[in-house]
């Protein structure tokens, strides 16, 4: 956001586990902050799926009052109700080049930029009925 010059709010930025109940966590502490964004991007499959739930039990509907995309979903994400879009990334390159990295023990990091694409579920109310 920065280097598109666009202000952080950090007061919507919710630290979580990378688990169903951290994004359950963070969810609760949202609505207790009675900021709950119109759109909400969750780290993973399992925090987003977290914060579906916690918001069911407030009676917050996905995406009808808040859109939700994640990164990293799995096979499940087109199972779950609503269905989840994510952020795809192509997780057996990640892992060849992770462990080719261990292998040469380069001095400096390696930065490299992967293809990915967005995979559209209900959850973001992007799709028409």
């Amino acid at each position: 956001m920065q280097e598109r010059g666009l202000p952080v709010d950090e007061s919507l930025i919710f630290p979580a586990d990378y688990s169903r109940q951290g994004g359950y966590d963070a969810a609760q502490r949202m609505i207790a902050s009675g900021r709950v964004p119109r759109a909400l991007f969750a780290s993973n499959e399992g925090q987003a799926i977290g914060c579906i739930r916690a918001f069911a039990e407030q009676g917050i509907r996905v995406p009808q009052d808040v859109a939700l995309v994640c990164f990293n979903g799995t096979t499940q994400a087109a199972f779950h109700v609503p269905s989840l879009t994510t952020v795809r990334q192509p997780l057996s390159e990640l892992a060849q080049r992770a462990i080719a990295m261990l292998k040469n023990q380069p001095e400096e990091g390696v930065m490299a930029e992967l293809p990915h694409y967005i995979e559209t579920g209900e959850s973001c109310g992007c799709l028409q009925p």
